[in-house]
């Protein structure tokens, strides 16, 4: 008989109010969780764009250095060529006038020789 009103009484509202706050605060544990995770994955999708930027601007980096270092050898090897370019000019340049000058002594010997050999009658 008496546990059948104390059953009955307010300590069983009591139970069952608690287990609906209960039940209330685990849904609401519920949504959090469910609310970090989606906020998680955002995060992670945001941290997987931001990595995919960071690689096309570091492939774009390592095009660019390509090109630089590319432009720099043809540059390096132009001035090579030139300076070897201008060094045979110079030497021809150089030459010339003493090539010139040889080239008239030995017309000059020629004419002297021609002369010397009329005089001494071996030429005529």
């Amino acid at each position: 008989f008496s546990l059948n009103v104390f059953s009955q009484t307010k300590p069983t509202q009591t139970v069952e109010e608690r287990l609906i706050r209960v039940e209330e605060g685990q849904k609401n544990l519920e949504k959090r969780f469910e609310d970090f995770r989606a906020d998680v994955k955002q995060e992670n999708q945001n941290l997987r764009t931001e990595i995919q930027s960071l690689r096309t601007e570091i492939q774009g980096l390592r095009s660019d250095l390509a090109t630089f270092m590319t432009a720099t050898f043809v540059l390096v090897v132009t001035a090579i060529l030139s300076i070897v370019g201008f060094v045979l000019w110079d030497r021809r340049t150089f030459l010339a006038p003493i090539a010139k000058e040889t080239k008239e002594l030995s017309e000059k010997v020629n004419e002297i020789s021609k002369i010397v050999l009329k005089k001494q009658g071996i030429l005529q």
